[in-house]
């Protein structure tokens, strides 16, 4: 958002992420009291708060080392007005749920 970003726009991953991790295995996470849904974004209720990290990928992402900068993940580009009164998005064509079906403009507003 100041400045430059220390990555390019055809970075693959994070600096300190390894893109050639193993994939699989099993994340068993601890929560302190109980909850009653796992929809993150009840109004009444409670849910895990570490599912909005862990269930699905945001639009934009912040680097460890830069916490000034974001960079686009589900977003291959973004656009804003010349005072950042509005933005747009415009979707990666290879973002796809675990299922193999594409991220749509509507799935991202729902």
């Amino acid at each position: 958002m100041y400045g430059s970003p220390d990555l390019g726009l055809d970075f693959v991953s994070l600096p300190y992420a390894n893109p050639n991790a193993p994939k699989g295995g099993t994340l068993i996470l601890g929560e302190v009291g109980g909850f009653d849904s796992l929809n993150p974004h009840i109004i009444k209720g409670r849910a895990p708060w570490q599912l909005r990290f862990w269930a699905y990928e945001t639009l934009m992402g912040r680097s460890w080392d830069e916490p000034f900068t974001l960079y686009g993940l589900l977003a291959e580009t973004i656009e804003t007005g010349p005072n950042r009164e509005w933005v747009e998005f415009s979707l990666r064509s290879e973002a796809r749920f675990s299922d193999g079906s594409p991220v749509t403009v509507e799935d991202v507003l729902w």
